[in-house]
């Protein structure tokens, strides 16, 4: 194979194939290879070897022992673990842990639940074992029925001699609750002991000797202990006087008796004394039965022990006759109506009552023309008519000169002349907070301090009528409107002496010529110029009526 250095074997053809020398590098020398962990190319592509190429052999390696220690969890778990030094290409190892399965539990190990806990009083007990879940337990709630707490005990109670109240009480008692199944969170079990003492001190009251007086006295006082016995004294022996008696003079079939007794100073331990009898003599005496039988005065019943009173229209008209003008104070607890004159002319008269009157005079019938029932009283100073709502007579307190008087429900008086010629000083008071209609010449001719009531709103022709009166005062407490006139002589006996009040709502109106002025209003222009008007509200009169009575707030 002149000019060729290198035949080349093919392989996979068998053939060879010439190269020219020059063709081709070559490569020439002995080598020795090591191996590593790189690639290393030997001899280059296109290379004619002419000497052998050598490998080396793997050198003996002591191989590290890397030891790591992992814990299952559910998660599973990568880890990279490179050695130190090793076998050649190894440079690194990487490591997986699986996830534990949730499912696995081990060998040995039990798998409870809530059911497998146990409940005892108040403490559950959990077995040993693997849970995959809470475990739950409930303990069934009890209930203690309540101890009794009520103790009874004897207190022993003792009072000393200086007063001193001492109370001791003790007692024991067992208290054991019931419980019902299931857990009591607390209770009490044991007893109960009350026990002590109290003291108080009563007041005391030393002890005494009474000597009985003629006063009243006071042994021992209300709430006093006594330390000490209270003696009363004896009383010493007395004797009783003779009694005797004065005899007055016999009037009108009466006479007064006046006893008298003097008794020694000491005790009288009983029985009486009789003294000397006062005797009246016969001729002393008045007998026999006056019968009246017709109207009339001056009847005399001086020496009669009674008056039989028998005249038509009821004879109330005789009464003075038949007490023969002696009365001076009267009452009348019934209901009946006055009439007739029943005490007219009764001239020392000075106070009448009548609680449950409600009606003076029959208007018409019997009586009705035998009016003034009070007519001629002219020492009568006051009546007392509570109760009293219409009078229907006229000319009743007529010439009662001295008379004052209060109709606390009065609301009508249906005839005139009623208190006529009445009162004769400014001292004189007639007072109807009630009235509500009034006839004409009530007050005619009456000098008296008049006070009329809220309802009243109108006057009749002559109410106050009259010659030389001064009505020093009159009230019209009508709070709505001017008190209206029916004519102008309703007020004709006002003079300038005459003070008229009225209220604030009223009296603010003075001169300003509206329907509430009573210088403007009908019938008053003839007066109103003369009188006074003064204002309640702030007078004497505001809370109280023109007898002093107070106003009532309701």
């Amino acid at each position: 194979m002149s000019n060729f250095d290198t035949v080349v074997l093919d392989g996979e053809m068998g053939l060879f194939t010439k190269i020219r020398e020059g063709d081709l590098p070559y490569y020439t020398g002995a080598t020795e290879v090591t191996p590593s962990d790189q690639t290393q190319t030997l001899p280059t592509a296109d290379t004619i070897v002419t000497s052998n190429i050598t490998i080396n052999p793997i050198p003996d390696i002591d191989l590290e022992e890397v030891q790591v220690t992992y814990t299952p969890d559910e998660e599973g778990q990568t880890d990279t673990i490179t050695p130190s030094t090793g076998y050649v290409g190894i440079s690194e190892v990487e490591v997986t842990v699986e996830p534990i399965d949730t499912d696995y539990v081990g060998s040995g190990i039990a798998r409870n639940d809530s059911d497998d806990l146990t409940a005892s009083g108040a403490t559950i007990t959990a077995p040993a074992g693997y849970y995959e879940e809470a475990a739950t337990k409930t303990i069934a709630s009890g209930s203690a029925a309540t101890p009794a707490t009520t103790i009874t005990a004897n207190p022993s109670i003792s009072v000393g001699n200086d007063g001193a109240i001492t109370a001791t009480v003790s007692a024991t008692q067992s208290v054991t609750p019931t419980v019902e199944a299931g857990y009591v969170s607390s209770g009490t079990a044991g007893t109960i002991t009350v026990s002590g003492s109290g003291s108080s001190q009563l007041s005391t009251q030393a002890g005494a000797t009474i000597t009985p007086t003629t006063s009243q006295q006071t042994a021992v006082a209300a709430g006093k202990f006594t330390t000490g016995d209270v003696i009363v004294d004896a009383m010493p022996s007395g004797t009783a006087g003779t009694p005797t008696a004065t005899k007055g003079t016999v009037i009108n079939h009466s006479v007064a008796v006046t006893p008298s007794v003097t008794n020694t100073e000491g005790y009288i331990s009983g029985g009486t004394i009789s003294g000397t009898a006062v005797t009246v003599d016969v001729a002393e005496l008045e007998s026999g039965t006056k019968s009246i039988t017709e109207n009339g005065t001056g009847i005399s019943v001086s020496g009669y022990s009674a008056v039989d009173v028998n005249v038509s229209g009821g004879g109330a008209d005789t009464l003075s006759q038949r007490l023969n003008n002696e009365l001076t104070t009267y009452e009348y607890t019934g209901t009946a109506a006055l009439f007739s004159k029943i005490f007219a002319g009764c001239t020392n008269l000075v106070s009448a009552s009548f609680p449950n009157v409600t009606i003076i005079g029959p208007e018409t019938g019997n009586g009705a023309d035998n009016q003034g029932e009070f007519t001629g009283c002219t020492n009568l100073e006051s009546v007392y008519f509570p109760e009293l709502l219409e009078i229907k007579d006229g000319n009743v307190f007529e010439q009662c000169k001295k008379l004052s008087a209060i109709f606390p429900k009065l609301t009508t008086i249906a005839r005139g002349y009623v208190f006529n010629n009445c009162g004769n000083t400014m001292m004189h008071t007639f007072v109807l907070p009630s009235i509500t209609t009034m006839a004409s010449d009530t007050f005619r001719t009456t000098n008296a301090i008049v006070d009329l009531g809220n309802g009243l709103t109108s006057l009749q022709a002559r109410v106050f009528y009259g010659n030389n009166l001064t009505y020093p005062t009159i009230i019209f407490r009508c709070s709505t409107q001017v008190v209206s006139l029916s004519s102008d002589n309703s007020i004709a006996a006002l003079s300038a002496d005459t003070t008229i009040y009225i209220p604030k709502a009223l009296y603010d109106h003075l001169g300003d010529g509206t329907a509430l002025d009573y210088r403007a209003a009908t019938n008053w222009t003839t007066k109103a110029s003369t009188v006074t008007f003064a204002c309640i509200e702030g007078s004497q009169y505001e809370n109280y009526y023109a007898d002093g009575t107070p106003i009532p707030t309701t």
